[in-house]
């Protein structure tokens, strides 16, 4: 017991004297960047469906403002995008056999978030650890081709989701105004078990098929978790 407070006490002084120990603040507080995200793991409900194949594109905007050499506020604007290319069956609409089907489906996302950052100076650069909370806007669109030649295209109202990001990083500054960061991020969409809801209502839009048949093309995603490598450039003015 005392041991493991001994132990307490000397990696908090530690951690205390790392930030004590660094930089002070530059002249700025504020930074501005871009980034681009290439996936290393997404999980999501069609991911695992079949022969289903995904893809993912994402980029961000973002902008800090360093409150203490240690603490900053970042926000970020961001797009990612879900492409779904897969092989389902649909029941005809008699429901009595099953007709072999091909989906192609995209989800575009938009999200704001803001949230803390942490800022420890390693080298010539930060080392950065940050958590971001907001919303996410989706908009879905399924194009599908039955194997007897019928075709559905189908667009989704826009809906609002939470949206939340941690990332881990590192921004080098080759020079005082110009960084250039590395990172891992992990987000998330999380909009619990609603429905899409059709653009068009389906009754309408293909008044000869069964809206219950048609329904099953929808996305079963509901948004992936996804875990990115970030490289971006940071602007210090």
């Amino acid at each position: 017991m005392i041991l493991q407070k001994l132990l307490t006490t000397f990696y908090a002084l530690i951690f205390v004297t790392t930030l004590f120990a660094q930089e002070k603040s530059p002249q700025s507080q504020w930074t501005v960047g871009l980034d681009m995200g290439f996936p290393l793991h997404a999980d999501c409900n069609d991911c695992h469906v079949g022969n289903s194949v995904s893809s993912f594109l994402s980029g961000n905007a973002n902008t800090q403002y360093r409150i203490f050499r240690w603490l900053g506020i970042t926000g970020n604007l961001g797009y990612f995008r879900q492409q779904t290319y897969s092989n389902i069956s649909l029941w005809d609409n008699e429901n009595s056999s099953q007709i072999p089907s091909q989906r192609d489906y995209s989800l575009d996302f938009v999200t704001w978030s803001i949230g803390p950052q942490l800022l420890f100076r390693v080298w010539q650069g930060d080392l950065s650890f940050e958590t971001r909370f907001g919303n996410a806007y989706e908009m879905a669109n399924v194009d599908a081709t039955t194997y007897d030649g019928k075709n559905f295209d189908i667009k989704y109202k826009t809906r609002s989701s939470r949206f939340t990001a941690v990332r881990f990083g590192y921004t080098y500054w080759p020079k005082p105004k110009f960084g250039v960061m590395l990172g891992v991020e992990f987000t998330r969409v999380a909009n619990g078990a609603r429905l899409r809801t059709p653009s068009v209502p389906l009754e309408e839009a293909y008044p000869d098929e069964d809206p219950a048949v048609i329904s099953f093309l929808a996305p079963r995603s509901a948004g992936p978790d996804l875990v990115n490598i970030v490289l971006g450039f940071t602007y210090r003015f």
